[in-house]
């Protein structure tokens, strides 16, 4: 087995319920690529204007050390209890949790953060350390929301945003990659603008354009339909914004997957749909660069 083929999957953790739910949903994932699970914590050291490690001061950093070291005990517990088939390691970092996490990436087949944090993830409400993480990992960033930690039944689709970009393809390759392992089936969703009716008959030509936009998305598709012909697909053509067609898809979803950056509905650095979908997608969101 080749090192890339053992990078561990990478959860950053806190004191939060949110933390809890993305190493559930961590745990789920090393087991079923079977990878190892590698938690971080990443803790602030107080700055004290007094000679380092001085008395009385030193007791400051100690005491931010063992709060740090409970809170990673804590989350391999749980790791452990919810896979115990799982290889679980956990290690300390000290400053922001985004740049921390940023730089641990580069090591990790992907990585797993709740929605908010507490602690050294205070505020991730996508633009801390979940919208770092999106902008700079160089793998899949899933985050995950507390308080729904497993979807809705057993055979909740994978939906994934298709736009035709770049990027868009890499997140349907990762999207079918999930829906294989996880025994579900794929939805994928291509947000549209239908251009003005023109003269005659508006139903036909509507007709003619949906017919020719789901080609186009099957065109898209087919490559990984014979990569993973297991994979039941279905395709939904929507008229209106990806981001609020995303999500709506999301609410019966196990997962929903976008591309970072994309084409017409999806452009932007998680600055339109990708960071909407995030910020309200009552699912967990997968955003592959």
């Amino acid at each position: 087995m080749s090192p890339a083929e053992n990078l561990p999957v990478l959860a950053g953790v806190d004191a939060s319920d949110h933390s809890i739910a993305a190493v559930q949903w961590a745990v789920t994932e090393a087991r079923l690529r079977r990878r190892p699970l590698w938690l971080v914590h990443a803790y602030s050291v107080p700055l004290v204007t007094a000679p380092v490690l001085a008395p009385p001061y030193d007791w400051q950093q100690d005491a931010s050390r063992e709060a740090a070291e409970a809170v990673l005990e804590r989350a391999v517990r749980v790791a452990r209890r919810e896979g115990p088939d799982v290889v679980v390691n956990g290690d300390l970092a000290t400053g922001p949790a985004g740049d921390a996490l940023v730089e641990l990436s580069g090591r990790a087949h992907l990585v797993v953060v709740g929605h908010r944090g507490h602690g050294g993830f205070v505020s991730l409400l996508l633009g801390s350390v979940a919208s770092k993480l999106a902008a700079h990992a160089p793998g899949p960033v899933i985050v995950t929301r507390a308080g729904r930690p497993s979807p809705p039944s057993a055979a909740a689709p994978v939906v994934v945003g298709v736009d035709g970009s770049v990027v868009s393809h890499a997140a349907i390759g990762f999207a079918f990659e999930e829906a294989d392992l996880r025994g579900v089936p794929l939805q994928a969703v291509h947000a549209w603008q239908p251009p003005p009716a023109p003269l005659g008959d508006v139903r036909l030509d509507r007709r003619e354009l949906e017919a020719a936009e789901l080609h186009e998305v099957g065109q898209w598709l087919r490559p990984w339909q014979q990569k993973f012909p297991q994979v039941p697909v279905t395709t939904t053509l929507a008229a209106g914004h990806a981001a609020g067609v995303l999500v709506e898809a999301g609410r019966n979803a196990t997962l929903v997957v976008v591309g970072s950056r994309g084409r017409g509905a999806f452009t932007g650095l998680l600055g339109s749909a990708s960071q909407q979908v995030v910020h309200h997608a009552t699912c967990p969101v997968a955003v592959v660069r």
